[in-house]
């Protein structure tokens, strides 16, 4: 539905549609919930939507500094225990960046920032290799 987007922090959001007619944010929102896919908000959280219901979210950002004592790995398995499947990740060039962890039973993803030595992204719910296998 949102063809284009323009804002910023010194500036009010606008929403226009395929033709160039302005929406109003109810009816972004309105449309978003009514569909699937994900409504990324400004203050750096994303829900996952389908079919009309929030079936996952995601938090990144200002909204981690929470997890901000954790400032190892073995810290970070320390507070959220073992996870059921760890996987490494890679930048562009192959070089190991981190890992991701995944937790089956609370449908949650971890992922972890090894140069940085911090989580950078925790979602929860209906994504991708959060129910297992």
């Amino acid at each position: 539905m949102v063809a284009r987007y323009r804002g910023g922090d010194d500036s009010d959001s606008e929403y226009h549609d395929a033709d160039r007619q302005p929406l109003t944010p109810d009816e972004v929102i309105d449309h978003t919930v009514r569909s699937d896919g994900f409504l990324y908000c400004a203050d750096e959280l994303t829900y996952k939507v389908t079919a009309g219901l929030v079936v996952g979210f995601a938090i990144y950002g200002p909204h981690l500094s929470h997890f901000a004592h954790l400032t190892s790995y073995e810290k970070l398995l320390s507070a959220f225990g073992t996870p059921d499947r760890v996987r490494e990740e890679g930048g562009a060039y192959g070089d190991f960046t981190g890992y991701g962890l995944y937790y089956w039973g609370a449908r949650k993803h971890v992922k972890w920032d090894a140069s940085g030595n911090r989580a950078i992204l925790i979602n929860v719910g209906d994504f991708e290799g959060n129910a297992g296998p």
